[in-house]
């Protein structure tokens, strides 16, 4: 034992030596310029932090109170109060009471929410330490956070449940059960008409074209792929390092994870705003416009149109 735990001691700081020497040649890769473009992927990524924290603002809370009024003048049909249910929607803002917000904030978050900016995070700190397949990993959870966010929105007693005396796997909860449901959720519906574009399906897909797969089928698309990193089914999924010195930039790697982390993020930004829908309409111009930014010029039209802005 003494001769292992010598040895033990020995390894440990030769791997820390070399943990830290690698991260300081990644900073200074990407700090000097040597790759063009190098804040690509935080580009990427950062309408999506200004989404998660200005829909969370006090500010933005709609007061459920006027929510109910105007449901009730709907099923009456009393178009006079609908439409000052309408302006009162808009105008509520209950910030004043710190009670109200709280309860507010639990009806309509839940913890998967905020995890989605801590891997959001991870996401980045694994792609400027050259790990791909580290990346793989934590798109892969930022999926999971949104599905399991979605579906405890509904399920309340149920995220209780798997946080107290059960476990999703007793309760037969698992990441299937949780895709699935994102396609019956009434504001995710929609997303069955529309495809990678944000153009309407029916529109575009004439007589002689190839059939294009709708926002659900993009999902388990998007998914299925970073399980497949995240599993290594494949050789070319893997890292093959055996020292941090060997975690370096390739640039196929990255230029292939920026283009499927454009479309995760594009997925679940489009998905996030219709489910806090009242909230992200009540964001102010500036704020709205740098969510809008993670989106290609060439389909923020498509987007807007969807969207009613």
């Amino acid at each position: 034992m003494r001769i292992n735990s010598k040895r033990l001691k020995e390894d440990f700081s030769s791997y820390i030596q070399e943990f830290e020497n690698s991260t300081r040649a990644s900073f200074a890769f990407w700090k000097t310029g040597e790759k063009s473009n190098p804040e690509a992927l935080f580009k990427t990524v950062y309408p999506i932090f200004v989404l998660l924290e200005s829909l969370y603002d006090d500010g933005y809370l709609v007061d459920p109170s006027q929510r109910i009024i105007l449901e009730e003048a709907l099923r009456r049909d009393d178009k006079k109060a609908i439409l000052g249910g309408l302006r009162r929607l808009q105008a509520s803002n209950p910030k004043k009471n710190a009670l109200l917000i709280a309860g507010i904030k639990k009806r309509i978050f839940t913890p998967y929410y905020h995890e989605l900016y801590s891997d959001a995070m991870l996401l980045l700190n694994q792609y400027y330490s050259n790990n791909y397949r580290g990346c793989y990993l934590a798109v892969r959870c930022i999926l999971e956070d949104f599905y399991r966010h979605v579906y405890y929105l509904d399920h309340k007693s149920e995220f209780e449940l798997a946080n107290s005396v059960a476990s999703e796997h007793a309760l037969g909860i698992n990441v299937q059960k949780l895709r699935e449901y994102l396609s019956i959720v009434p504001t995710l519906c929609e997303l069955k008409n529309i495809g990678e574009d944000f153009s309407i399906l029916a529109d575009t897909n004439k007589e002689n074209d190839a059939p294009r797969a709708h926002l659900h089928a993009l999902n388990n698309e998007l998914y299925k792929e970073a399980c497949a990193h995240v599993h290594a089914s494949k050789s070319s999924y893997m890292n093959h390092f055996a020292k941090n010195s060997e975690l370096v930039y390739d640039p196929e790697k990255s230029e292939k994870l920026l283009d499927f982390v454009k479309r995760v993020m594009n997925l679940i930004m489009l998905s996030l705003i219709l489910v806090h829908y009242e909230q992200f309409g009540k964001l102010n111009d500036f704020e709205k416009s740098c969510v809008l930014d993670g989106f290609p010029p060439e389909k923020k039209p498509g987007l807007r149109r969807f969207l009613k802005l």
